[in-house]
């Protein structure tokens, strides 16, 4: 990937940070996972903290997806594919018996 010569802004948000059972959890808007085209549920991430002249920091990066560079997430939002329903389950049912009917 090129590396570019100035940072280039998606969008930006406030968030804050939350009690999360045992842990802690930041929020990010779907508008800000969108933008970024890789970050969807399930997304691995690396992380970095330190301090530079602006102060203390977090910085979140999407590691890279391995496998299909197409995440699930993405193909729903795409229309790529479909979720899962009832009658996806019932159209898969009559395939199968009409396949064990032409069997018997």
């Amino acid at each position: 990937m090129p590396v570019l010569d100035s940072p280039q802004i998606y969008t930006e948000f406030d968030t804050k940070l939350c009690e999360w059972g045992t842990s802690q959890a930041v929020r990010i808007p779907k508008a800000a996972s969108r933008a970024t085209r890789n970050v969807c549920i399930g997304t691995s991430f690396h992380a970095e903290v330190g301090s530079d002249a602006e102060g203390d920091y977090i910085l979140l990066r999407p590691q890279a997806p391995t496998g299909s560079g197409l995440k699930l997430g993405l193909a729903l939002e795409m229309g790529l594919v479909r979720p899962w329903d009832e009658e996806a389950f019932e159209a898969l049912d009559d395939e199968i018996k009409a396949m064990f009917e032409d069997i018997g």
